[in-house]
């Protein structure tokens, strides 16, 4: 992978295979009984998520530890009246901010660019 340039990799496996992953440099993000999800490289998920939080913070101009956030991620190829009723039902529930993830894979029908577009 570090040949085609990729830095930052992450595996789900049955948890029996955890320690295996765990020997070759690869940390735990989250388990269950019978699966493990493990990351290795840069940057680590936890990084990212508080770079996430703190541009939702500074763009939505409020403190996600005292607001009512949902987050939705969607793949919207295309974004169909399901997605919308997710949006919807959130707005719904008085949210004070909906976030709308939309999945960026050029292995769709419509672009990333075209998906986000539609929702």
């Amino acid at each position: 992978m570090r040949n085609e340039n990729k830095f930052y990799y992450s595996v789900f496996t049955k948890h029996e295979y955890e320690p295996l992953f765990i020997s070759l440099g690869f940390s735990k993000i989250a388990c269950t009984e019978k699966v493990s999800m493990l990351e290795f490289g840069t940057p680590k998920i936890d990084m990212v998520i508080d770079r996430l939080k703190t541009k939702i913070e500074s763009t939505l101009d409020l403190s996600l530890s005292e607001s009512k956030v949902c987050a939705i991620v969607a793949n919207a190829d295309p974004f169909t009246n399901g997605h919308l009723y997710l949006v919807e039902e959130a707005i719904v529930k008085r949210y004070d901010a909906v976030l709308v993830f939309i999945v960026q894979e050029n292995k769709s029908f419509f672009t990333d660019k075209e998906r986000l577009a539609l929702a």
